[in-house]
């Protein structure tokens, strides 16, 4: 299957690598390429080799087929601890749905978003440690 067709592949990407809350370089790490790499993908600058996407979606916890949007099932199985873990996110959404709708945002905005959010709690724990 060529994914360059596939335009969904780099957003899908980013959204679970931003669900995992992991970084591009912690996830790069894992799989043993470059940041850069890893961006090029996320933009798509560049496409994964078939080993590299086996690579991404057991790291990303999805099959092949759903990376590729061949599929809309994730094929994922949550243990006890990611479970509590998701419900804990969930509740924390809801505390905020009278605020924030961000069903109303196209998912690149819910990603800037995420950024955004990711970007200052950085900057605090930056300010923390000086």
């Amino acid at each position: 299957m060529d994914i360059r067709k596939r335009d969904d592949f780099p957003m899908k990407l980013k959204i679970l690598r931003l669900e995992q809350g992991k970084t591009q370089e912690e996830i790069a790490q894992m799989l043993g390429i470059s940041r850069g790499c890893l961006a090029n993908y996320e933009t798509g600058k560049r496409q994964p080799d078939q080993e590299m996407l086996k690579k991404l979606a057991e790291l990303l916890g999805v099959s092949v087929d759903f990376l590729i949007n061949c599929s809309d099932v994730r094929n994922v199985t949550l243990n006890e601890e990611e479970l509590k873990v998701h419900t804990r996110a969930n509740e924390k959404l809801k505390e905020y749905g009278d605020i924030i709708n961000l069903n109303e945002v196209n998912v690149v905005s819910r990603i800037e978003l995420v950024d955004f959010f990711q970007y200052l709690k950085a900057k605090e724990e930056k300010e923390k440690n000086l």
